[in-house]
């Protein structure tokens, strides 16, 4: 069973891979944190059938997004571990990562924070909107 516990440890290993990754690929020299992160971002042996990583759907060569330009013109979605099986959304690049404020109303009644416009990843579950998001593919069925 996860618990919190495992979910923020989980989602604080994504946002530090994906906050660095993009600048990562670009430099030779990685830090201990740094490869970790590439690692599990390339791994595709944590995937249910072991044949399918982070980057299988955000591809560095196709601008951190899915690697069919069919596809995403079209905004599909693609295939996920088990054949046959598609999640829900269009992989969006995996460089939109930012340290945004966890979603609130400020004093002026305007929305500040989170990602996303449908609220899916607010920073309300790991004090952090990144990892909300990072853990949705890692806890998705599909």
């Amino acid at each position: 069973m996860i618990n919190k516990k495992t979910l923020s440890i989980t989602g604080i290993i994504v946002v530090l891979l994906m906050v660095t990754l993009g600048t990562v690929m670009a430099q030779g020299d990685l830090t201990p944190e740094e490869q970790l992160g590439k690692s599990i971002f390339f791994d595709e042996n944590l995937s249910i059938n072991g044949n399918q990583s982070c980057a299988s759907c955000h591809d560095p060569a196709w601008g951190w997004t899915g690697p069919d330009s069919d596809t995403n013109a079209g905004g599909a979605v693609y295939e996920g571990s088990i054949a046959g099986r598609f999640g829900d959304r269009k992989p969006p690049s995996a460089a939109y990562a930012t340290l945004s404020p966890i979603f609130h109303m400020d004093k002026k009644g305007l929305f500040i924070g989170g990602n996303f416009w449908d609220g899916r990843a607010t920073g309300e579950v790991l004090g952090n909107p990144a990892a909300d998001q990072a853990l949705g593919p890692f806890l998705n069925s599909v």
